[in-house]
């Protein structure tokens, strides 16, 4: 019963996770991975912004991004949108496995994972940077392998291929070094963690750019300074929800290590603190936060032997009531289940709030004239409406979500138009625009809307959300007054 609960508890917080597409960046994903299927080969330069056209560009999440465009070649947007649960509930899955492994209590292991998994809803997606949780994850998982067994064949065959992964997903390989490189100093000494590191470090190079990918985390290092007016950049408002979590496990970890603190090793600590300053700097990085921060919390609930038999208690009460109530418990769960189920079905499988979804159904039905121009948020997805099965665009994107390719200057103007500041007008004029879609939060939308040059011949949402298109009133494609 006690896995039965378990494992339904898991799919529960998977499916908590799963939404409609809304990433912003999933569509020059899956446009990068058409482009590889149809050459069988990485790109070496970018073919895809009008900017940046023929610059040098790493394909640093290619993996990933084969995997996005198979699925969306064999079943489209709803592969996609089952891929991203299929996601979510390995992210949850994996979550509980590990925590219950390092805490020895399968409960304990599941509230972890629970509030590990729920904590990364206002960053989860069909993304890279999900995968890198679960390989977050399954290092810390062999990290506390190696502390009890050493480093022997499996552990090292493990590092190598589970980085050589991560390099292949995301630049964010250096979170995992420094992981495996803190998590066992202290407890396993010097020898056994560079030894561990520099396998990690070997497995980044395995890549088709031969370990390129160093070169461009060093480029995009200072990006969060340099963009910060993207969301996942901020630093987290402390009445966000995505801030409650980390501010909660630090909690439980400072109430579960008190009593114990002669067995908080330092350099255990000064990962957790350093990455918990670094997600209060960048929100980006709470998810890994929270999963570090969990995962010592788990350790050291196993060492403290559940704080004096308060695990013991809650083991009884646990087991008592899952006698008590199999049926009742069983019947809340399938018609839990049932009922989520139910409404991700009903769900569209592209949000039209968060993507310009129908705006550019509206323009490819109406012909709209001209280049379409756009802000960065619409980027990825209009790569993924104008791009054909081989990834070439039949516009390219003035930017996507890749920031490594924006100018200081071309950012300077969109951020001008974003915010409809004075010169806003500059960023239509880089390209010979007559269309413009727009995302409808902007200030710059009601003034479109009052501008003599343009006029307003779509929109969708309510309350300021969803998206808007104008056209040069010079074109005669405006409504008649």
């Amino acid at each position: 019963m006690r896995i039965l609960t378990f494992l339904f508890s898991a799919s529960l917080c998977g499916l908590y996770l799963s939404s409609s597409l809304r990433d912003p960046d999933l569509g020059w994903h899956v446009v990068v991975g058409r482009w590889i299927l149809a050459n069988a080969t990485v790109p070496t330069v970018d073919h895809w912004t009008m900017f940046a056209h023929g610059q040098p560009w790493v394909a640093y999440s290619w993996l990933p991004e084969v995997v996005f465009a198979a699925v969306d070649r064999g079943f489209s947007a709803s592969g996609l949108y089952f891929l991203q649960m299929t996601l979510a509930l390995a992210l949850s899955f994996v979550s509980y496995f590990v925590y219950s492994a390092l805490s020895r209590n399968m409960l304990v292991g599941g509230l972890l994972g629970a509030l590990v998994t729920i904590s990364t809803f206002s960053h989860f997606g069909l993304r890279p940077q999900s995968l890198v949780w679960i390989y977050l994850l399954l290092t810390v998982g062999l990290c506390a392998r190696i502390e009890d067994r050493g480093l022997k064949r499996f552990e090292c065959c493990g590092l190598l291929v589970l980085f050589s992964l991560w390099a292949n997903t995301h630049t964010s390989t250096l979170f995992g070094l420094v992981t495996v490189g803190l998590w066992l100093l202290s407890s396993r000494g010097s020898r056994i963690a560079l030894t561990a590191g520099a396998l990690s470090f070997s497995g980044t190079l395995v890549t088709p750019y031969f370990g390129r990918e160093w070169l461009v985390f060093l480029n995009i290092a200072g990006h969060p300074s340099s963009f910060s007016s993207i969301a996942e950049f901020r630093s987290p408002m402390l009445a966000q929800y995505q801030s409650a979590f980390p501010i909660l496990l630090f909690a439980l970890l400072i109430v579960i290590a008190l009593p114990q603190w002669r067995r908080v090793e330092p350099s255990k600590a000064l990962l957790i603190v350093g990455m918990l300053a670094g997600g209060a700097l960048v929100s980006k990085l709470l998810p890994f936060a929270n999963v570090l921060c969990a995962a010592l919390l788990a350790q050291l609930w196993q060492g403290s032997g559940g704080l004096n038999g308060i695990s013991d208690g809650i083991e009884r009460v646990h087991e008592r009531a899952s006698r008590a109530h199999l049926v009742p418990l069983l019947l809340f769960i399938a018609i839990a289940h049932g009922v989520i189920l139910a409404q991700l079905a009903l769900l569209p499988r592209f949000d039209p709030l968060s993507l310009p979804v129908e705006a550019m159904n509206f323009a490819e039905v109406e012909q709209l004239p001209g280049v379409v121009a756009h802000d960065f948020q619409s980027g990825g997805y209009l790569l993924y409406r104008m791009s054909d099965a081989s990834g070439i665009p039949a516009q390219r994107a003035m930017m996507d979500g890749r920031t490594n390719l924006i100018s200081e200057e071309l950012w300077s103007k969109h951020q001008s138009a974003i915010y409809g500041e004075d010169g806003w007008r500059d960023y239509f004029e880089l390209v010979p625009t007559a269309t413009i879609v727009w995302n409808k939060l902007s200030p710059l939308t009601p003034k479109l809307r009052e501008d003599p040059e343009w006029c307003k011949v779509f929109e969708n949402g309510l309350a300021g959300r969803g998206y808007a298109v104008f056209v040069r009133r010079e074109t005669g494609r405006c409504p008649a007054a």
